[in-house]
C-alpha cells in the first residue's frame, strides 16, 4: 500500500512506497504518473539523476533553481543512509524559511517530495550512500542557486559533523533580513 505523510513544510511530503518482499529480496514501484496523481502530486519527470556519496558526514546543498527553471524533486536513498533536508524559500508560504529533515535509507521504502521554491540538501550518514532523484525540470546552469548549509538563521540540525563540502556549496550566501524568497 502506498501512503503519503505531510511534513511541517507545506508541499513537502514523505511517500511510503509499495514494498513487496519475499525470500528473494524486495521490490518497490518508485514512480508512475497515476501513482503521483493519486497522491496529489502533479509531477512530470524531465530528468533522472543519481548521487553517490563516498563518506559519512559530507553535505551537498542547499540547492534550488530560479524561475523559469524551478523544479520539483522526488528523492529516494537506494544504498546507505542520508539526512535529507528541504528549506521553504517561497515568500508567500506559511512555512517560509522553515526546514524539514528526514532520514532516508535503503532499508526503508520512503521518498521525499520537494516542491518548487524549496532548497534541497542532504548529509550522508553512511559511507557510499546513493540517492536517486526524479526532477520535474531539466538542470539549467543559469538558474542554479543555493543557500548556505550552515546558515545560522535556519539553524539546520545536521546529525553529524559537516565535512567534504564543495567549493560551490561553501560559496553560497547566508540569508539576511532583506531576503524576500523566491517566486515559483
Amino acid at each position: 500500500m502506498i501512503g503519503i505523510n505531510s511534513t511541517k513544510i507545506e508541499g513537502v511530503k514523505i511517500i511510503d512506497l509499495f514494498n513487496y518482499q519475499d525470500d528473494r529480496g524486495k521490490f518497490n514501484k518508485v514512480f508512475s504518473m497515476a501513482m503521483a496523481q493519486s497522491l496529489g502530486i502533479d509531477f512530470n519527470v524531465a530528468q533522472i539523476n543519481t548521487s553517490l556519496n563516498f563518506s559519512s558526514g559530507q553535505i551537498r546543498g542547499m540547492h534550488y533553481q530560479d524561475n523559469p527553471s524551478a523544479e520539483e524533486k522526488l528523492i529516494m536513498c537506494t544504498s546507505g543512509k542520508v539526512f535529507d533536508v528541504a528549506v521553504d524559500l517561497r515568500a508567500d508560504s506559511p512555512t517560509f524559511l522553515h526546514w524539514h529533515g528526514e532520514t532516508l535509507s535503503s532499508t526503508d521504502s520512503k521518498m521525499i517530495h520537494i516542491p518548487k521554491g524549496c532548497a534541497h540538501g542532504f548529509q550522508a550518514l553512511q559511507d557510499n550512500s546513493h540517492l536517486l532523484y526524479l526532477h520535474s525540470n531539466e538542470y539549467d546552469p543559469n538558474a542554479e542557486s543555493g543557500i548556505m548549509y550552515n546558515d545560522p538563521f535556519l539553524n539546520i540540525q545536521w546529525p553529524l559533523k559537516a565535512k567534504n563540502i564543495s567549493q560551490r556549496d561553501i560559496g553560497f550566501k547566508k540569508l539576511n533580513p532583506s531576503f524576500v524568497g523566491v517566486k515559483v
